[in-house]
């Protein structure tokens, strides 16, 4: 059994454990997974985990950077509308910063959402490998509901498929006696 999956973000170890990146993925690309090997294919990088040590779910670290600029950036549109909708009330001020302070804790509460799979193992070349996927369907709300998991599910069922595990031998059943 194989799975294979379309519209998969790839991201290396360092950029997932950078808290100055700009993007949160390398490349985008298709996955297929089969018995214990995992190959990436994406605009730019290709590669191929075989044999496969491990595969969890993890968050990247925080982008502080570019939560920075999306805080200032949406800031004055975000108090703006705020301002208008309290314009009516006796303090404005009061509101204006609860906006802030909500707009604040919405982009905590989605950036925790994001979840990856990461994949352990070793490259083509014998190398040791931890790479970071995502599902990036729909620019990445996909994952954010549901998608990175459904992903792991898949992953997982295709690396232990009826081709990798061992075969039940009846002498290993019997205790070694050879069914006497």
């Amino acid at each position: 059994m194989s799975f294979e999956a379309t519209e998969v973000w790839y991201a290396t170890d360092q950029r997932a454990r950078s808290a100055h990146k700009v993007f949160v993925y390398d490349d985008i690309g298709s996955i297929v997974v089969c018995a214990n090997r995992i190959e990436f294919h994406g605009q730019q990088a290709r590669l191929v985990i075989s044999p496969v040590d491990g595969l969890n779910l993890k968050r990247q670290s925080w982008n502080w950077v570019m939560y920075l600029v999306a805080l200032l950036a949406m800031s004055p549109i975000y108090a703006a509308w705020w301002y208008l909708l309290a314009f009516f009330v006796v303090s404005p001020g009061k509101y204006l910063f609860l906006g802030l302070l909500a707009l604040v804790v919405v982009a905590w509460v989605l950036g925790g959402s994001v979840i990856w799979v990461v994949a352990a193992g070793r490259d083509d070349g014998g190398r040791p490998i931890r790479v970071w996927f995502a599902s990036g369907l729909h620019r990445g709300w996909g994952g954010i509901f549901g998608g990175t998991r459904r992903l792991l599910q898949g992953m997982r069922q295709a690396l232990e498929s009826e081709d990798y595990r061992p075969s039940n031998q009846p002498a290993a059943a019997d205790g070694g006696r050879g069914g006497q």
